[in-house]
């Protein structure tokens, strides 16, 4: 069963408004979307004494239970992730933020490949042991240690167990003593997620660098204004080596890229053009045919955007492609 359930209509989350620490997220891979990992440094600095579960609430006030799964040194988003991914259509490329509150608790926005704010759909919940929101998370900034949300993750925990009253506190009072380091813009996010990545390993370190270089890349494509149509899309490993794959989300394939049979024309300016083919699949589209020469024509790597902008004063069916490029050397 989905533990899914909505606050009272009307009724904004008394939390949200809070400072909160933040990290941001690109979904690289598909395995992401039946887990994810929180970046490592974020963990280490305000997740050491997060409750199992966790509650994920999106700007329409709904809100879903995830299990949190501790393997492999890192803390992970698990049982319920895929149930929410699913929900809203999370895909390789989206950007999620996550702000987080009180021990077990996270706003969270998802930015989708266009680098708009989804839309959030809202369902009727007919489970009979659903219940209201405001008796999880009604609370405000002077009794979050206290507050029903964590009263209700302790009442989930087997044999009831419950926490020391000073396990409670200490990660409420180390926010709040580290208030002056929070920036509610996601590029401050990931400039903070950078300094405290400066503790770990050289190894974790030049990964997070990485991760950190990629994100920024990403940032730079999302400010992309056009009036025409496009999408944007980071470059994966299977889009830039076997099987040299492009895959594009599929109403946005059905509605612009289908009206000449899917025969396209990639052009970069002041570089040339490419013919490639668009096909369509079960649950997207993907673009083969000519997509290896124009990623090795340009060059394309792990960790680049491309974006695919659709020109429609020309019969051809005519994409610009504006490249971003990622990280400096190759990470494959």
């Amino acid at each position: 069963m989905v533990n899914k359930f909505r606050r009272k209509i009307g009724e904004a989350s008394s939390i949200s408004n809070i400072t909160q620490p933040k990290f941001g997220k690109i979904i690289f891979s598909s395995h992401e979307l039946c887990r994810l990992r929180i970046p490592e440094g974020f963990s280490s600095r305000y997740c050491k004494n997060m409750l199992n579960p966790v509650f994920l609430e999106v700007p329409s006030g709904e809100v879903w239970e995830v299990d949190v799964e501790h393997s492999e040194g890192h803390i992970w988003l698990a049982q319920g992730w895929k149930d929410f991914s699913d929900y809203y259509s999370i895909s390789r490329g989206h950007f999620l933020i996550f702000g987080y509150n009180a021990r077990s608790h996270f706003n969270v926005t998802i930015f989708d490949l266009s680098a708009a704010e989804v839309d959030y759909p809202i369902a009727e919940i007919e489970s009979d042991d659903s219940i209201d929101i405001s008796d999880v998370v009604e609370h405000s900034s002077e009794n979050l240690s206290r507050g029903p949300l964590i009263e209700e993750g302790e009442r989930k925990r087997q044999g009831g167990e419950t926490e020391d009253d000073d396990l409670q506190t200490n990660v409420i009072e180390e926010e709040e003593s580290q208030g002056n380091v929070v920036s509610p813009e996601i590029s401050e996010v990931y400039k903070e997620h950078e300094q405290q990545t400066k503790i770990v390993t050289s190894e974790s370190e030049s990964e997070a660098e990485r991760d950190q270089e990629i994100a920024e890349n990403y940032q730079r494509a999302k400010a992309f204004k056009s009036k025409n149509p496009f999408i944007i899309s980071f470059m994966h490993t299977s889009y830039v080596l076997r099987p040299h794959t492009l895959y594009i989300p599929l109403k946005f394939a059905m509605k612009y890229l289908m009206q000449n049979s899917g025969n396209l024309v990639l052009r970069v300016p002041g570089r040339g053009s490419w013919s490639v083919k668009c096909i369509i699949l079960r649950k997207d589209a993907k673009v083969t045919c000519g997509w290896k020469a124009f990623v090795l024509d340009n060059k394309l790597k792990y960790g680049d955007v491309c974006v695919l902008e659709v020109i429609n004063d020309t019969k051809l069916s005519l994409i610009e492609v504006t490249i971003f490029p990622g990280v400096s050397d190759s990470t494959n």
